[in-house]
């Protein structure tokens, strides 16, 4: 575990960073809509929508498991959280989630200066980088690892 960063606050984390970005209007042929959070068939998405469906966060509503919608209201997440984090994934792939929406998204600040904070990255001088303005430390090889093999870890 990393100090300062509970289960509750990477989860949370997620969820936000989830429903903030992805989080999205759908019109059914019916006229109806969902909101919902597709995950594009993406492994980051699906690796962060995989770890709020082991803790209820959210429930898939197609076969796939590509579209999402959450069980819940915003602020009702961290009870939520809390309530199911024994049926959740490990805090590691909570990390490893973490890691690859940073991948996977280019750098996106929000998610490097989480990062940051971490001791998982530090900030890039130098901007051709993978991940943008951030270059990996030390302490974030074993999370990286567990990405070769994300569905056994959802799993975890």
């Amino acid at each position: 575990m990393i100090e300062g960063f509970s289960y509750e606050d990477l989860a949370e984390f997620i969820a936000y960073y989830l429903l903030d970005n992805f989080h999205h209007p759908e019109t059914k042929i019916d006229g109806t809509v969902v909101w919902n959070v597709d995950n594009t068939c993406t492994s980051s998405l699906q690796i962060a929508t995989g770890v709020l469906n082991r803790l209820q966060v959210l429930s898939p509503i197609d076969e796939l498991g590509r579209r999402n919608v959450f069980n819940c209201e915003p602020h009702e997440i961290k009870d939520i959280i809390k309530k199911n984090e024994k049926i959740g994934c490990s805090y590691e792939t909570l990390v490893m989630a973490i890691t690859c929406l940073l991948v996977q998204r280019h750098g996106d600040p929000r998610i490097g200066d989480y990062l940051v904070q971490m001791g998982l990255c530090t900030r890039a001088k130098d901007s051709n980088r993978p991940i943008g303005r951030f270059r990996w430390t030390k302490r974030s090889e074993q999370y990286l690892a567990l990405y070769e093999d994300w569905p056994n870890a959802l799993k975890s």
